[in-house]
This record gives C-alpha cells, structure tokens and sequence, in this order.
C-alpha cells in the first residue's frame, strides 16, 4: 500500500506539471500569432503530398488530416463505400487472438521490433489501442464527424467516434473515441477496452510555428478463463457453450481472475520553423514532452481446481491467490532539427531524447535512464530513385541496443516500383521476458542477451494494377520465446524465417476482388507461425432507385494453415507453447450485404457461414475456441459540413 501510494501522489504530481506546462504553452502559442496576411483555415504553408483518395459524398473540398511527426504533409481518407466498410474489425486478419474481438492478440506474420529499450512486453492489446503518433488532426475549416457501431447478439458491441474542426484562424481539434464491449460465447469471456484522445494543433498563420497538445486515454479489463478444460463438451447439446468449464473463474457468478491495463499520457510538440524551404532549404527545430502512465494488473483471488493445476507451482506461490502489480511512471523529453532541402527533394533530421521511468514492479521499486541519439534522411537527387534511412543509438542505461533502417524505392515507369529496405535491431529483453514477480514473490529473473535481428525485403509494387509481390527474410539471433509451462526461454545461435507475399485488387464493372497471401516455408517452431495464409474477398455493387441506394454483396474467405501448438498464460500476458495438439488449418467464410444512402453506410454479417451447417472448432490458440457461426450488423455514419 506505501508502494501504491507514493506512486499516486507521484504520478499526480506530474500531471499538474505537465497541466500547467502545457498552459502555459498555449498562452505562449497566442501570444506569438502574428499579423501576417490570413491563410485559410486548415492551410499548409507548404506544397502537401496526398495519398491517393476519392472525395467524400456531399462534399466540395478534399478530407484531409496530419500527423504529429510532420504537420507540412497532409493525407486524405476516403468516405467511398468500401467493402471493408461492412465488416467493423479493428484488427488485421493475420493478427490472432482468444476468439473474442478485444482480446490479446499475436502477429501470424512477425515483424522485426522497434521497441529497443525498456519495454514492459506487454503489447497482446496495441492494435485496439489509440496511439498518438496515428491520432488525427483535422486541418479542415468545416467539421468532420464520423460514427461506427456494430453489434454481434445481445451485448457484444463495437464504437468509434471521431470528430475534428477549426474553431478559431489556426486552431484544430479533434476527438477520437473506441470502444468494445464484447461478452463472449464462452464462459468469463467478457471484454471490455476504452480509448479516448482529444487533441489541439495551432498552425499559426504567419508560418513560422505549430504546436501539438494531446491527452490520451487506453483502458483494458478483460475477464480470464484460462480457456475451455473440456473441448469436447463443444458442440455437445446438454452442455451450452456459456456453461462448457474453463479452467479459470468456473462459477457462473462474477470472474475472479481479471486483467486490466491502464495508460494516460499528455504529449506536447513545438516546432520552429526558423528558415521556411519555400526559398530551397530550411530549417525547423522541435522540442517534444511526453508524461504517462501505465497499470499492468492480473489478480485471481478464487484460487480452485483446475486452476491449481492450469497456474502449477511455478506461478501458484500463495494459496490465497495470484496477484501481478505493475505500475510505471515515465517522462520523455526530445529536441530536434529538421532540415528540409526543397531543391534536392531531400530531408535531414536529428534529435536527442531522455526517458525517465519509475517502475514499481510489486514488491521492488527502480529508476531507469535512458538516452537516444536518433538521426533520419530522406533524399532524392535522381528522379526515378528515392532513398530513406533511420538511425536510433541507445546511451546511459540504453547503452548497447539500436536500430537501423534503410529503403530504397525506384520508379521504373509501366513496370511500377521496385522496393528494397533492410533492417536490424538489438533490443534489450522486454521486462516480462527477464523479470516477474507475483503474490510479491520472485517467479523468475534470468540473464538473458539482447535479441538482435535483421530483415531483408524487397516489393514489386504494381500501382496501376494494384498489385503487391515480394520476399521478406527475417534472421533471429538470442530469439526469447515462452515455453510449455510459460517460462521465458532463450534460444541460442540464430535461425530464418522466409516469407513470400502477394496481394491483388481488381475491379471489373460491378464486380471487385481482394486478395492477400503469404507463404512462410519451414518457420521454427518457436515461432508457432502458419507455413501459409491468406484471405479474399469478393464483392459486387448494385445501383438501384437512380443509383441513390448501392448495395453491395460479398464473402470473405479466410485461411490459416497449422501450426505448432501456441496458447495464452494470462499471468504474464504471454503466448507460449505448449506440449497439447498442434493449431489444425482453418477455414472460413463470412457472407454479407452492404448498403449506402448518401452519407450513411449499413451492413448485416453472417459470420463463419460454415459453421451454421458443419460440427467444427476453429482455434488460433490452444484451449481457445472461435465463435462459431453468429450474425452481425452495423451502420457508420459520416458528416462533412
């Protein structure tokens, strides 16, 4: 409790700090608007570079937004009636999970990791996060307004709210809200995950200054179920789906064994614009704080058969139950400069940064330095070749770890582009992976080396045709994987993963596809990854009532070959292996219509069709089981005036 307390006036005291610091920054903002001739509301000062988009219904100027990391480049959305738009799911479709929609999550395609310095590991519930580097700020001077609701059964919804406008010559904001409340088929399925940002951009009209204010909110609580501990009671009439037994929270009352992840930030940006790069070359300088807060909690308090034998005595430490407590507290602050070279079609930019963290990790408490020297460029000097690269060099407590990225992308005319990067990474091991404690009792620490790995890549990007084709390889080295009784494992020397790609979109008069497939020959087993995966759909579109109405027909075919069997430990928020039965392959088909009227989109769902007719389980982690087939329905709604 003294722990607790002390890292909740600490952490409360920073939050005034960083109150009045950003306060104060914005009577700084006003304060430095000059009297320049007026720009438009939501200008740029410079040229913006658009990613290829479709105007919005009902509307006579592109929707356009920008991002944090560099306010002069501008993207735009579509409000075009997609296929993608009947389907509300936050997530990719290579990205795994318990069954449920909010719960923690795997990559079926892994990647290399940007995260070289501390990091707690616990990253099951990023993709439902909201993030500041993606948030939105809407340079529009008419108000965007966006809803999305979907729901499948009674309780088992999805939200989103996005809102943005000018309000004064200058001044954005915008407000982004998700929500998922998600009950489950199975019993103590509940999911419930919260996000909320609101931010303020000032582009000031003389062109010299932005400033960047973001608070932001994510919240998780998940109830935990260890999984289904009769299989095949599934499908078995006397036994419901909501009354199968799990492993965890057997009774049908309230769960005993519960997750919950908790994050606050405030971020704030200022950038100079001390040389603007309409005469050819500029230069900008930034200053960037960051305060936030993070809770990891997993507590189990009803402590029963089977949950004595599912925790076993590695993690089961007091009889009265599991409790796993972390909370940190962490300050980032980073200068920069940018220098912007018109002409030559080329950018430089360096910057120095400092992490402050506080870790409690329940019962110990530690402080954690950290400093980066990070450099990136991107240049231009012949018209066909574009070359980017990005260094990050760790210091003080980081000492050791970096990261390393270049790409090359040259136009090659009809053939398209030809894409090639490389990567590498040394990180520090994630927390989770050498350090847990619970009940207050030390589980494991090992002494493990820093994973390095390298990928390699190179992309055939069709654009006319919208076509996709490549070859990425991965090549780990002191890779750490979670074993069969959830242990942190490190594997030594090093080993490949090779992956092959293509995607495809076409549109042939009211009838369209996309499609998407992988092919990963030979992956370790430590990986547990399919060899092969992919996904298509098939769509149509019909105009009716003076093409006033469209409705849009489709199916969704999805794929995961099998793989070497994986599951989910809820103590330590981790997948690991398992000695049970592989992953078997599995196959799904989701059928469904949308419709259109102006600026309103609606769509019914019948989601894994196969499994209405056909007695089968469909798995992405052992002992989890997918919903079998239920109907869904939505409707999204966008206002642009």
């Amino acid at each position: 409790m003294r722990y607790t307390l002390c890292m909740y006036h600490y952490s409360r005291f920073y939050f005034y700090f960083w109150f009045v610091f950003g306060f104060l920054s914005v009577v700084t903002t006003v304060s430095a608007q000059q009297n320049d001739p007026e720009l438009p509301i939501g200008s740029t000062r410079q040229d913006t570079v658009l990613e290829q988009g479709i105007l919005p219904l009902d509307t006579a100027v592109p929707m356009t937004y920008v991002l944090i990391s560099n306010p002069d480049q501008s993207f735009t959305f579509s409000d075009t009636f997609q296929w993608e738009d009947n389907k509300h799911i936050p997530i990719l479709g290579y990205q795994a999970h318990l069954g449920n929609l909010g719960s923690a999550t795997r990559s079926l395609a892994p990647s290399i990791s940007n995260a070289i310095g501390f990091h707690t590991g616990w990253t099951q519930y990023d993709p439902y996060y909201l993030h500041q580097e993606s948030f939105r700020y809407y340079n529009q001077d008419v108000p965007v307004s966006q809803i999305k609701y979907s729901q499948a059964g009674q309780e088992d919804t999805y939200l989103t709210l996005d809102f943005g406008r000018s309000f004064a010559k200058g001044f954005n904001l915008s407000v982004a809200y998700r929500r998922i409340n998600q009950v489950g088929e199975f019993l103590h399925q509940r999911q419930k995950d919260t996000g909320f940002s609101v931010g303020l951009w000032h582009d000031a009209p003389s062109g010299k200054y932005d400033a960047f204010y973001n608070y932001l909110n994510n919240a998780i609580v998940a109830e935990e179920n260890g999984g289904v501990s009769d299989p095949d009671s599934i499908g078995n009439p006397r036994w419901p789906d909501e009354s199968i037994p799990v492993y965890l929270s057997n009774s049908p009352e309230d769960a005993s064994a519960i997750t919950t992840h908790k994050h606050r930030s405030f971020l704030t940006k200022q950038i100079f614009h001390l040389l603007p790069d309409t005469s050819g070359f500029g230069m900008d300088i930034w200053l960037q704080g960051k305060f936030s807060t993070g809770l990891f909690k997993y507590v189990d308090e009803d402590i029963i058969e089977p949950a004595i034998t599912y925790y076993g005595p590695g993690y089961l430490l007091d009889e009265r139950g599991i409790r796993q407590y972390t909370f940190l507290t962490e300050n980032v602050w980073s200068a920069g400069v940018s220098l912007p070279w018109k002409a030559a079609h080329s950018t430089l930019n360096a910057s120095l940064k400092y992490r402050g963290i506080l870790l409690q990790q329940e019962p110990t408490e530690r402080n954690i330095t950290e400093l980066y020297l990070d450099a990136s460029g991107e240049f231009q000097w012949i018209e066909p070749l574009k070359l980017k690269g990005d260094l990050s060099l760790g210091l003080g407590q980081a000492e050791g770890v970096f990261s390393f990225h270049a790409e090359a992308d040259l136009k090659t005319g009809i053939l398209g582009h030809l894409l090639g990067y490389w990567s590498i990474a040394s990180r520090k091991p994630y927390m989770v992976e050498s350090t847990l404690y619970v009940s207050q009792q030390l589980v494991y620490q090992t002494d493990f080396l820093n994973p390095f790995t390298s990928e390699f890549g190179v992309t055939w990007d069709l654009r006319r045709e919208k076509m996709q084709a490549g070859v990425k390889w991965l090549l780990f080295d002191n890779y750490i994987y979670f074993d069969s009784i959830a242990f942190p494992q490190q594997r030594e020397g090093s080993f490949s993963l090779r992956r092959l790609f293509l995607t495809k979109e076409f549109d042939y008069k009211k009838v369209g596809f996309k499609g998407s497939i992988f092919w990963q020959p030979d992956s370790p087993e430590e990986i547990a990854v399919p060899d092969l995966w992919y996904s298509a759909s098939l769509y149509g579109r019909i105009n009716i009532f003076d093409k006033k109405v469209v409705l849009m027909p489709g199916a969704d075919i999805t794929y995961n070959g099998g793989f070497n069997g994986i599951s989910y430990f809820p103590v330590n928020g981790r997948y690991h292996l398992t000695d049970g039965a592989d992953i078997p392959e599995s196959f799904r088909i989701d059928v469904g219509i949308g419709l259109q009227i102006r600026f309103i989109k609606a769509f019914a769902r019948m989601e894994d069709f196969v499994g209405l007719f056909k007695e089968r389980i469909l798995y992405q982690a052992d002992l989890y089981p997918h919903y079998r087939g239920y109907f869904k329905f939505g409707i999204e709604a966008g206002f642009f005036n």
